[in-house]
């Protein structure tokens, strides 16, 4: 999305901001959005976001300039020993939930299927 546009979607004031950790840390910067509202910080697939040094430093700086009370919360489906323990100093009343089974994974009565479309039929098929 291009700044313009995210810089539109927050004159609406939304509920939920979703974002790259390098535009949040963009308008946080340039004080196009305060962060004093933030409820919920949510990353999902943070083992990769935390394995780059550079976002990382985006992550942090986003970090520190919303509230302390913020509820964190950090999803991943491959984490290492190294990458967690970092993920954790970003955690205050830390729940860890390991599901180390795939079998654990099963919905059971869950149905699937899938209809193949082109590109061009996708909005209306959805």
């Amino acid at each position: 999305m291009p700044l313009r546009a995210s810089l539109e979607a927050l004159e609406k004031k939304p509920h939920i901001l979703v974002g790259t950790p390098g535009r949040m840390n963009k308008l946080l910067n340039e004080k196009q959005f305060s962060g004093q509202q933030v409820e919920y910080f949510v990353m999902d697939e943070c083992d990769r976001l935390i394995e780059e040094v550079s976002v990382r430093s985006d992550i942090q700086s986003i970090f520190i300039k919303t509230p302390f009370n913020k509820q964190t919360m950090m999803f991943s489906a491959t984490m290492s020993k190294e990458v967690k323990e970092t993920c954790r100093k970003f955690l205050r009343n830390k729940i860890e939930v390991i599901i180390d089974n795939d079998s654990n994974l099963t919905l059971h009565g869950l149905q699937q299927y899938y209809l193949q479309i082109t590109e061009k039929e996708k909005n209306r098929k959805i």
